[in-house]
């Protein structure tokens, strides 16, 4: 989305310029020194174009990625609290005692 953004400044500038540009050259195609002049301006009018679209687009980049990861700690967190922690089960040792007697039993009927 942002390089869309970018690129269609970088387009409407170079419309700019060549628009500029036209129109320079054909009002001061008789004074060289002026034309110079207006052409160096309008060059750097349209570095100055880039480049502040280049600042906002890294500006615009580094505020989503914030806010991206924000977000995804926001939810991490809500995951982490609504998940229950399961503690361990203990197992009696009676039960455990009384199914080895029980297996015993059978083991000693099959013989």
């Amino acid at each position: 989305m942002k390089n869309k953004l970018f690129c269609k400044t970088v387009i409407f500038s170079a419309v700019l310029a060549f628009l500029c540009l036209t129109d320079v050259a054909a009002q001061d195609a008789n004074d060289p020194v002026k034309l110079n002049q207006d052409l160096n301006r309008t060059e750097d009018e349209i570095i100055g174009a880039v480049v502040g679209a280049g600042e906002n687009l890294a500006r615009d980049t580094e505020k989503a990625l914030k806010n991206e990861a924000k977000t995804d700690s926001e939810i991490e967190k809500r995951l982490l609290a609504s998940t229950p922690s399961l503690s361990p089960t203990s197992v009696q040792d009676a039960s455990l005692e009384a199914d080895v007697r029980k297996l015993q039993q059978e083991a000693d009927s099959l013989n």
